[in-house]
């Protein structure tokens, strides 16, 4: 699964969409906004994405992965509303294993 939103990312609700009886745990990565840049106050980001490009481009490495690891059951959210605040995921992407 791969996903490009502007709604705010439920990482719990992701992680249970992974549990299964084959999985033994996985392996995430959750990137933050932060609230400051190289001694610079930061009130947050703005993000743009050409959903479509974006959407292909995600899918094609998801397929690259499977293809030599087998299925990862991934789940990418990668959010693109206008303006994120400090210490608001951004990007959260999770694996089984």
């Amino acid at each position: 699964m791969f996903e490009i939103t502007s709604k705010q990312v439920d990482v719990d609700a992701l992680r249970r969409g992974l549990m299964s009886a084959d999985c033994g745990g996985y392996t995430a990565f959750e990137g933050w906004v932060r609230d400051h840049h190289k001694g610079r106050a930061v009130s947050g980001l703005h993000y743009e994405a050409y959903a479509d490009l974006a959407t292909a481009e995600g899918l094609r490495i998801l397929a690259e992965a499977e293809a030599g690891l087998g299925e990862t059951g991934s789940s990418p959210n990668v959010r693109t509303i206008p303006v994120l605040p400090p210490c608001v995921p951004s990007v959260t992407s999770m694996v089984p294993l």
